[in-house]
């Protein structure tokens, strides 16, 4: 999500 890291692009890549 914004505001924090790329966390969802980290963890779940192939979901974002």
């Amino acid at each position: 999500k914004e505001g924090v890291i790329d966390f969802s692009s980290i963890f779940y890549p192939a979901n974002h």
